[in-house]
């Protein structure tokens, strides 16, 4: 760091703005794990926690929220939980227990811990849930709320706004006609076809994965009609809240046309030699880049 800071004038100013940044998150993620109370406190750490950035949201305008109704859901014994009254989180660790592939025996078993987690935005009318059992979404949003909707349909996919030199991996797409065949998958070359075919009155997206930089650096960007939006990363609790939010603006934004969001993208095309021009840059295949992530889930 000394020598760093010897060798040139722009390190003091850019060594600067990085350790200001990484304090300033490590504060407000301090601030944030302060607010906690539970029964888990005492053994698991809130900064530890990284779940991973994925979401469902369900629209309520409930006056408050009844977080303690947790335990119809999960048993007050084996489950740690935790909540944070100011920001509006509530955690849940579940252990789970599964049968072992190799034996049959019920003396023997694997034990799992699941996350859930709960973060009501009660200003914008919405709670969004990120969970590790993905069955659990909805039992989980009607214990804490009395009445609440699953936000799905076209509008999730305006997500996908604002992610430049988007590069789909993969696209589902669902058959608007009843026939043998309702679900197609597409993959590499075969998304020009997909998002042809997406563009037609005969079939809607189902599902999109795919890569693009945001402002801030590469970024992976998933949605499905059902509701889930998601990214191939993990995150800090408070990383996981802005994300949520960031989300949910896209998708109630009434000037985001879904229409328009896959314009631009990059269509995979076959060369059978090289080309005469000098390349200027080189992405390397989706594939390869999500077989390099660092982290999976």
């Amino acid at each position: 760091m000394a020598e760093l800071y010897s060798q040139d004038s722009d390190w003091n100013s850019l060594l600067s703005e990085l350790s200001e940044g990484v304090i300033g998150k490590e504060i407000t993620l301090q601030k944030l794990a302060n607010g906690f109370k539970g029964s888990g406190i005492e053994s698991i750490n809130i900064k530890q926690l990284r779940p991973a950035l994925s979401m469902v949201a369900y629209k309520t305008d409930a006056e408050e929220w009844h977080w303690e109704n947790w335990i119809q859901l999960f048993d007050e014994d084996l489950c740690k939980y935790y909540i944070n009254e100011e920001e509006n989180i509530f955690i849940v660790i579940e252990p789970e227990e599964s049968k072992i592939d190799w034996a049959n025996y019920r003396e023997i078993s694997n034990l799992n811990w699941n996350l859930h987690i709960a973060y009501w935005n009660k200003e914008k009318e919405v709670v969004f849930l990120n969970s590790t059992n993905k069955a659990i979404f909805n039992k989980f949003a009607e214990t804490l709320f009395t009445k609440v909707q699953r936000i799905s349909g076209e509008n999730i996919f305006k997500c996908l706004h604002g992610i430049n030199r988007l590069m789909v991996a993969n696209l589902g797409l669902n058959s608007a006609i009843d026939g043998p065949i309702r679900y197609k998958m597409f993959t590499g070359i075969d998304i020009v076809e997909a998002i042809s075919e997406s563009q037609k009155g005969n079939c809607y997206k189902s599902n999109i994965f795919g890569m693009g930089y945001n402002g801030d650096g590469k970024t992976s960007i998933g949605c499905s009609y059902k509701g889930t939006i998601w990214g191939r990363l993990v995150e800090t609790i408070d990383t996981w809240k802005e994300w949520c939010n960031l989300n949910y603006d896209k998708i109630i934004n009434p000037n985001i046309h879904t229409v328009d969001i896959l314009k631009g993208v990059l269509m995979p095309v076959i060369i059978k030699e090289r080309p005469k021009k000098h390349a200027y840059r080189i992405d390397w295949p989706n594939d390869l880049d999500l077989c390099n992530e660092k982290v999976y889930i």
